[in-house]
């Protein structure tokens, strides 16, 4: 059961309104709600969800005042249907009123002394049987309208009785200091109550006029108020006109696609994030920083995590796979790889194998590269997005294993499309000798399933360069139209005719040196490529230039790898300054070598 306190310093911000959306869009997902009406100066609940204004909270506490008896929460309680006007979908809430409202409901209320009550006859014990004896009736949760202002009755709904106190005000100053001082003080009692935790707060500003703010003035009261009152989230009720309101309409039910509806419907998730106790609630704070592209990339959060509650998440939902998996993702984007890979071991020992991939990232990020390859070879054997096969074989890439026996035939890479395996080639980097044995391998699989010139010429030619499949290389550009002979493909296939043939094709590279422009912002490779063009002509004046800008282009780009025509590797900067020095040595001796095409690796 969660306990929720909906509570406003001053009157007029639509509290009760936002009490009733929130409990209706709760029970219609499913959940059982009680509804109780603490404003007992002016009760109102009953009247919006038709129910008679029966015995409630004023014959409740007089019962127990006359007799000293506890009474049964039960026959206080009324249970009342509510309809979905679009999809038919019926549900009920059960409504706990202020009291019979007769002509005496004013003189009893009166003859209720709080302050005696908690003094001399045990309220507070009272209040707590109540608490309990709603747990009993097992409600999922139990929504309170409290009294305005500084009141004894606000004070036993903002302090004793809530899990959660949602902090209602009309954004401006009036507001703020009495709101900040109740909120204040519910904080810091909770340790009086036996509370675990203070009340988790959603501070809403309501009642927000729906027009242009040019002047910053909403978001300059909104940061008055987050620096007075520690909250977890601000949340926005705009100013809805509509005749429906005079009519106590509840929108969730008349009209749930609304943007009044739908802004309660946030408010509710919200509320439900806030209890371990609703698994869907659980889910939806966990999924609010999903994975990006079923497990592509991570996407980094910042907030602090609060382990008690995972570690009370992880008691609950032990043997619940998407809870466990949903975990691990979040502590895996707040970079706490360990703890994160345990809960997506442990949904994979449940038998999730949609674990597999975020499980090799954790791996990976925590240093154990041979069980990151794994792990991303095995996620291959299922169907994916485009995106999460590149990212296992990006993985796979970067542990420096060889799965290239491993890459044949996997379910993940079956169903990919020519323009998918063409983003492949594009992005997939190499970075070492057995990058290239792996590079073969997805090679292989495309030749299996597609002519190459069905792929883009330009980073096919390269990967294949790159992997020494220099006769593929020549075949493809063989079977190309002139229109697809771009100046990157002419290069490399130039790079595979050298390899194959031991000479350089000097009529190709001085059909290539034509192209060269010196005052273009490329990258570092262009310059290098045209420095090896150059040198292999003899002109070694502009190959020094041209090599001269590829280090400068390089030193801009400090910590970050490049993609270098000497090894056709992508290397870290400092390896590609050894890579310049290299061919600045070989061009003032005259003769021109660069490992691609002499089988030799340029990292030893």
């Amino acid at each position: 059961m969660h306990v929720v306190t909906f509570y406003s310093f001053k009157g007029g911000v639509g509290r009760t309104q936002a009490l009733v959306e929130c409990g209706s869009h709760l029970s219609l997902a499913g959940k059982k709600v009680l509804v109780v009406d603490f404003d007992l100066e002016a009760p109102s609940l009953h009247h919006i969800f038709g129910s008679p204004a029966c015995n409630g909270i004023v014959e409740f506490i007089s019962q127990f005042v006359s007799t000293r008896e506890v009474p049964i929460i039960q026959e206080f309680i009324q249970l009342c249907e509510i309809k979905n006007n679009i999809s038919g979908e019926k549900s009920f809430i059960s409504v706990m009123s202020a009291g019979c409202l007769s002509e005496d409901y004013g003189r009893r209320l009166e003859y209720i002394n709080w302050r005696d009550l908690y003094q001399k006859h045990q309220g507070f014990m009272l209040v707590e049987d109540m608490r309990a004896q709603w747990r009993e009736l097992k409600y999922d949760y139990v929504l309170v309208d409290s009294r305005t202002g500084h009141t004894d009755v606000g004070g036993i709904c903002t302090r004793q009785l809530p899990d959660t106190l949602v902090a209602m005000a009309f954004p401006n100053y009036q507001n703020l200091d009495g709101l900040a001082g109740v909120v204040r003080d519910a904080q810091l009692e909770h340790a009086r109550y036996e509370r675990s935790a203070p009340p988790d707060v959603k501070l809403v500003l309501s009642r927000i006029p729906d027009c242009d703010d040019e002047n910053g003035v909403l978001e300059k009261i909104e940061a008055k108020f987050s620096e007075k009152i520690d909250s977890n989230g601000t949340f926005y009720i705009h100013a809805y006109d509509s005749m429906d309101l005079l009519n106590n309409s509840i929108f969730s039910i008349s009209r749930p696609r609304s943007q009044l509806s739908l802004e309660y419907r946030k408010l509710a998730d919200a509320i439900r994030a806030s209890n371990i106790e609703d698994r869907e609630g659980v889910l939806i704070r966990l999924n609010e920083f999903e994975l990006d592209n079923a497990g592509g990339f991570i996407s980094e959060i910042t907030e602090d995590i609060d382990w008690y509650w995972i570690d009370k998440i992880e008691e609950m939902y032990q043997d619940d796979i998407e809870v466990l998996k949903s975990i691990g993702f979040y502590l895996i984007q707040c970079s706490e790889f360990d703890r994160g890979g345990q809960f997506l071991e442990a949904a994979n020992i449940l038998g999730d194998t949609d674990v597999l991939l975020p499980l090799a990232i954790s791996k990976m990020y925590n240093g154990h590269p041979r069980e990151a390859a794994d792990l991303a070879v095995m996620a291959l054997d299922f169907e994916g997005t485009m995106q999460s096969v590149l990212s296992g074989l990006q993985i796979i890439f970067d542990s420096g294993e060889d799965k290239s026996v491993e890459l044949s035939n996997k379910a993940g890479l079956e169903n990919l499309d020519v323009s998918s395996w063409g983003k492949i080639m594009a992005k997939i980097s190499p970075t070492s000798e057995v990058g290239r044995l792996n590079m073969c391998a997805l090679i292989n699989e495309i030749e299996k399933r597609f002519e190459f010139k069905e792929v883009d010429p330009d980073d096919l030619m390269r990967q294949m360069i790159t992997s020494r499949m220099f006769s593929d290389a020549v075949r493809l550009f063989e079977s190309l139209d002139d229109e697809s002979r771009s100046l990157q493909v002419t290069y490399n296939y130039s790079i595979a005719r050298w390899a194959m043939d031991g000479v350089p094709p000097v009529d190709l590279f001085e059909k290539i040196s034509l192209e060269y422009d010196e005052n273009t912002k490329n990258t570092a490779n262009y310059h290098q490529c045209f420095g090896l063009v150059f040198g292999v002509l003899g002109n070694k004046r502009r190959a020094r230039k041209c090599v001269n800008l590829a280090k400068d282009r390089a030193r801009r780009s400090l910590g970050f790898r490049m993609l270098s025509t000497w090894s056709f590797l992508y290397v870290p900067s400092e390896i590609a300054e050894d890579h310049f020095e290299e061919f600045k040595r070989q061009l003032s001796q005259g003769r021109i070598l660069p490992p691609i095409v002499t089988g030799v690796s340029a990292l030893s």
